[in-house]
């Protein structure tokens, strides 16, 4: 039997793309894989793929311009090149990571079962568009039944949480939930959890909360100047966000390094992991972390944190997104008490099980053979 997964790019260094590759690499034992991409434009691949998958960017122009103002040209050279490619390469399954594929994938008639892998929930155009509030809500609406419309087309839809599919289960029938597996292995590197350090990891983009962990952190700092926080990642926020930084003067105690491939020595280097993103689709750095024996604090976010930390279990999750008063409390409170964060690592490290590569990788085999 023969699979593909096509995403847009896979330079990102995203959840998205890491999780793809772990689960595309596993369903390599039991299918034929291949891993499409439309927007590559000879990019390093930042994840690596399985040398069992067969790897193809299909090589969509970016800059094509319109010449009419109801003209899509990317997303009809998109089409063009991979209509082409499925009909050349017979696939038994497709599974289209959303992005440009997600408006017109279902239309492509090559034979092959069509699958919609979604990686946000379903209100996510709330937290990306900007504007005045008459604006914002127009194009909220807009986007939304526009991709309920497309998507619902689609013969099975994936979807990361069970909050998802209460959501889109009011629209179709097809949906199904099946978790973001572990993308690490189990490491050597656990975290002793006595480093004076917090960790944050995520694209340095507004859906992210960072500001929200910036302004918790100067309550933070001054009760415990001698820790830490570094965040991993990059994004168009860097600089407001490097700026907020130095205005509350806390230029000595946070650092934003960048990206990094090293993520287990990162994780094991540190004693706290926070996450504060105003929508997050699951979540894999949590499962990371929770994997070096790290406790959690996030915002209760649509919709991943909810199904990830069990509160006072394995981390404390926060009611109300941007809480920076609670957040920081929650900080201070595991930063102050070292049995109690070591309990609650310990917690973390039994509950990462349920995300094992094996187990969700059995849960996709079983979908694609009932559709």
């Amino acid at each position: 039997m023969r699979l593909a997964f096509v995403i847009d790019s896979l330079y990102n260094s995203g959840g998205m793309e890491h999780s793809m590759s772990i689960v595309a690499g596993a369903l390599t034992s039991k299918y034929d894989v291949t891993v499409i991409t439309g927007l590559q434009n000879k990019r390093e691949l930042f994840y690596p793929l399985s040398s069992k998958i067969t790897y193809v960017d299909i090589s969509v122009n970016p800059n094509l311009k319109k010449k009419h103002l109801f003209e899509m040209p990317i997303i009809n050279d998109y089409r063009k090149k991979l209509e082409k490619y499925l009909f050349e390469h017979r696939m038994d399954y497709v599974v289209s990571l959303g992005g440009i594929t997600q408006y017109f994938l279902y239309k492509i008639k090559d034979g092959s079962k069509k699958i919609l892998w979604f990686k946000f929930e379903i209100n996510i155009f709330k937290v990306w568009a900007t504007g005045n509030p008459i604006k914002v809500l127009c194009e909220t609406i807009f986007q939304k039944y526009r991709m309920i419309y497309h998507i619902t087309k689609f013969d099975k839809i994936v979807l990361l949480t069970d909050s998802d599919l209460k959501q889109w289960s009011n629209y179709t029938n097809r949906p199904v939930r099946i978790y973001n597996p572990l993308t690490l292995d189990i490491p050597p590197q656990i975290s002793d959890l006595s480093n004076k350090q917090a960790i944050a990891v995520g694209r340095l983009t507004k859906v992210k909360g960072f500001d929200f962990l910036i302004d918790a952190w100067a309550k933070v700092n001054k009760e415990h100047p001698d820790w830490e926080l570094v965040i991993y990642g990059d994004g168009e926020e860097r600089s407001n966000l490097q700026r907020q930084i130095e205005n509350l003067g806390l230029s000595s105690v946070i650092q934003m390094p960048g990206r990094t491939k090293e993520l287990v020595s990162k994780y094991a280097a540190s004693s706290i992991f926070i996450l504060t993103s105003r929508e997050e689709g699951f979540g894999n750095v949590m499962i990371e972390a929770e994997a070096c024996g790290l406790p959690i604090i996030a915002f209760d976010c649509p919709y991943g944190p909810r199904e990830i930390i069990k509160n006072e279990y394995n981390g404390y999750l926060i009611p109300k997104i941007g809480d920076v008063d609670t957040l920081s409390e929650k900080i201070i409170k595991l930063i102050s008490d070292s049995t109690l964060r070591k309990k609650i690592g310990n917690n973390a490290l039994k509950d990462v099980k349920r995300f094992s590569v094996n187990k969700i990788c059995n849960e996709w085999v079983e979908l694609l053979s009932t559709i």
